[in-house]
């Protein structure tokens, strides 16, 4: 039932991001869509680096230790440092000459740092939700993201209708849906718990800080794994180029509300169950109607994907149609990994997902290097559904050997 609500407003914000992303492609054109991915690629991905964890270990202990008011205090204390952290560094790239790379065809400086603060209201916006979720609140975190979309959305019509698009417009248009989204959440959070007689908390935040750097490895590697090819590419190749596949990219994960809705009420539930064999039954009926779902509707669109591409985003994408069809069955096998990795985090074992992930990235790097040198930005689709597939494999064999030894030690 909860799946169900999740799955249903998920849909929901999907529908209203997939509106807003075909009326900036339209818009802007291939090239100031590209400058606009290369101006919001680092900040995202950065933003992820900065988390270390602890957001997502507070879905864990909310789940075994309880103490909201200890884990909210120590989770706003650590945004705030790392978050003074992104500032030093982004004071130093500047330095080191990044503004060539990234946003040299950005010309105000203003515009430039209000997409890098971006990263800041993400490092907030990803803890306040995980608290949620670990309190089992799902329906506001989720609801916080098609209020986001919304917001996104209602301020492209308004530039459309009363003014120009631009890339700066669209910056500022996503900074303020993040602020106003994020007082949203902190607002339902303190609602939910009591802060009387919360303190910092040294020892509870060293645990949190033990298990979520387990986890943390994990999902920079996820990360690098669907950001890396925008991030390595957003300074070599030509915005029009860029701007294609920005949006194939985009087009390519707008199925990954099926596994994100399942993982996002999986994770905790699993922390929370103690049998093992319950555990598994549960992760085994989430991978199937995930495969399900997402499985007909790739091949829905490796039939009719050409005819929704031009019809939606116009003749110059058309190129898009082959981009997303390749990165859509990399995200079918993602969905998996995604959803097994869940199982590793909701057992306490949140590093083996790190694992895989680690011996997979020397994968990633190589088909990246010598797939987009042979096959272009072709190449950097292909890389990604390979990637995807070995890491299917690594985890899903990690996964099999865990089974195994409880099978072992049951029959013992």
């Amino acid at each position: 039932m909860q799946i169900g609500r999740v799955f249903t407003l998920r849909i929901l914000s999907s529908v209203v991001a997939a509106v807003s992303s075909i009326i900036v492609a339209r818009v802007l054109g291939p090239e100031q869509r590209g400058i606009f991915a290369a101006a919001l690629v680092l900040p995202t991905t950065v933003a992820a680096f900065l988390d270390l964890g602890v957001s997502v270990s507070n879905v864990y202990f909310l789940n075994k230790s309880g103490r909201p008011g200890v884990l909210f205090i120590n989770g706003m204390v650590f945004c705030s440092l790392m978050s003074l952290v992104f500032v030093a560094v982004c004071g130093a790239a500047f330095l080191l000459g990044i503004q060539k790379h990234y946003y040299q065809d950005v010309d105000d400086p203003w515009t430039i740092w209000l997409a890098l603060s971006t990263a800041v209201l993400l490092i907030f916006q990803v803890f306040l939700r995980q608290f949620l979720r670990g309190l089992h609140s799902y329906n506001t975190p989720v609801a916080s993201r098609i209020y986001h979309d919304v917001l996104r959305l209602a301020g492209i019509l308004a530039l459309l209708y009363l003014f120009n698009i631009t890339v700066a417009a669209l910056i500022l248009i996503a900074f303020l849906a993040l602020l106003i989204v994020n007082v949203y959440l902190l607002g339902a959070l303190l609602r939910k718990i009591s802060l009387a007689g919360a303190r910092p908390d040294f020892a509870q935040f060293k645990q949190s800080l033990s298990y979520g750097l387990r986890h943390f490895l994990g999902n920079v590697l996820n990360r690098l794994n669907t950001k890396i090819d925008l991030l390595i590419l957003a300074p070599f190749l030509e915005k029009e180029v860029l701007g294609v596949y920005a949006v194939a990219v985009a087009l390519g994960q707008i199925m990954n509300f099926v596994p994100w809705a399942a993982g996002f009420v999986l994770y905790p539930k699993l922390a929370r169950e103690h049998d093992k064999n319950r555990k598994r039954e549960i992760l085994s009926h989430c991978v199937t109607a995930d495969l399900l779902l997402l499985l007909p509707a790739w091949l829905a669109f490796a039939v009719l994907g050409k005819w929704i591409v031009v019809t939606l985003y116009g003749e110059a994408y058309r190129e898009v149609y082959v981009l997303t069809t390749i990165l859509m069955g990399g995200s079918v096998l993602l969905s998996v990994v995604g959803l097994i990795n869940k199982y590793f985090s909701g057992t306490g074992r949140p590093e083996l997902s790190s694992l895989a992930r680690l011996l997979n990235l020397p994968v990633k790097a190589a088909a990246l290097y010598f797939l987009c040198r042979y096959f272009g930005v072709v190449g950097a689709s292909l890389s990604f559904a390979v990637s995807s597939f070995v890491l299917l494999l690594i985890t899903s064999g990690v996964y099999g050997r865990i089974v195994r030894r409880d099978n072992r030690k049951a029959g013992d």
